[in-house]
């Protein structure tokens, strides 16, 4: 399904923010990259598993880092330890860091592992005006070492697909013009 795994409300005010001349980067790709890939300019993502990559879509450079072996640490709420309980022995660095590599975009979708780690790099790397947007956002530790002073900040908590429970998705919007 061509949806994005957030919840119902947060998915109704992606569809009003997003312009068919976006740039999007997005972490944990799946039926939230061909949602992307219909509605804006380009899209990046990030996968760790090489069976979740999307199938070959013209607009959509796809990136697939998987873990890396040995821990940086063991808190996952510590962005430089790039780690994700679900990989005991290894680091998301390479894969968190990716997005350094880019000019900055109109929209940074964090939907993936070691997600502290991500929001840590994405930060810098969204265009003034645009938007940060961040999955399970009622997950504390997420956000524990995570700064938005200054940024528009808008938390959907609801419903979504494939879940049989309401979770927190959350919009922060940069400071500036947009371009």
């Amino acid at each position: 399904m061509a949806v994005p795994w957030i919840p119902y409300v947060a998915q109704e005010f992606l569809d009003s923010i997003l312009t068919p001349d976006m740039r999007v980067f997005e972490w944990g790709s799946g039926g939230s990259t061909v949602y992307f890939a219909e509605r804006v300019a380009s899209v990046v993502t990030v996968e760790h598993e090489h069976g979740e990559l999307q199938p070959d879509l013209e607009n959509v450079t796809a990136l697939f880092i998987p873990p890396e072996d040995g821990e940086l640490g063991t808190d996952p709420a510590k962005p430089e330890h790039y780690y994700s309980e679900s990989y005991p022995g290894k680091n998301f660095r390479r894969y968190a860091s990716a997005i350094d590599d880019f000019e900055p975009f109109d929209l940074v979708f964090v939907d993936g592992r070691a997600r502290p780690s991500c929001l840590r790099h994405a930060k810098a790397k969204v265009k003034p005006g645009g938007w940060l947007v961040l999955d399970n956002s009622d997950r504390a530790y997420y956000l524990e070492h995570f700064d938005v002073s200054g940024w528009g900040e808008r938390c959907f908590f609801g419903p979504g697909p494939y879940n049989d429970y309401p979770w927190q998705a959350t919009f922060w919007r940069k400071a500036g013009a947009t371009s």
